[in-house]
């Protein structure tokens, strides 16, 4: 009887005294794509510009609701074959996909010119630049709505053109050729 409970002890000590049981370090994040909870529309802005920037398909999804649409720059639909029609959170997935893993250098710079915000909805406008063989700019106009919980999605994004290669037509490229 002894014995067993000197060699029980042995034990609790051994168990004890090894770090095998102990809680590890958290890791520190590799890199700075990690998701902010958009409980305001500029921070549903960020998550978009970040995600976009770096290349993650599941948060850039993320940041649109459910019943997102993309609205066309009406200049540059010609010859799309209806392409934008309908253009919701299935197309702009499509569109995402094709996007991040081809070769196109992404890096989407926006520069807000105007900001108007409720407790419902925002409007934001944006400058953006992308680069793939041409350079992509114009100005575009964000709907950021909240849920019942406080949660900013992006609506819809309208393209309102004034650059030169719209948005419009870098989706319709995309597509089509």
């Amino acid at each position: 009887m002894g014995c067993k409970i000197f060699y029980f002890i042995q034990i609790l000590i051994f168990f004890s005294s090894c770090t095998m049981f102990s809680p590890r370090n958290s890791e520190n994040p590799e890199n700075d794509d990690y998701w902010i909870e958009p409980f305001s529309p500029s921070i549903s802005i960020e998550n978009y510009i970040k995600s976009y920037n770096t290349k993650n398909p599941l948060y850039y999804i993320r940041t649109l609701e459910n019943s997102f649409q993309f609205i066309p720059y009406s200049n540059d639909t010609i010859g799309s074959s209806g392409l934008f029609q309908n253009w919701d959170l299935s197309k702009e997935n499509q569109y995402i996909d094709i996007i991040f893993t081809e070769d196109y250098f992404l890096n989407i710079t926006l520069a807000e010119s105007l900001l108007d915000s409720t407790d419902t909805n925002a409007l934001f406008y944006y400058t953006y630049e992308v680069i793939q063989n041409d350079t992509a700019n114009g100005l575009l106009l964000f709907y950021i709505i909240s849920d019942f919980s406080g949660i900013w999605y992006i609506e819809k994004i309208e393209d309102l053109g004034s650059g030169n290669n719209s948005w419009t037509n870098l989706r319709k490229n995309i597509f089509i050729y």
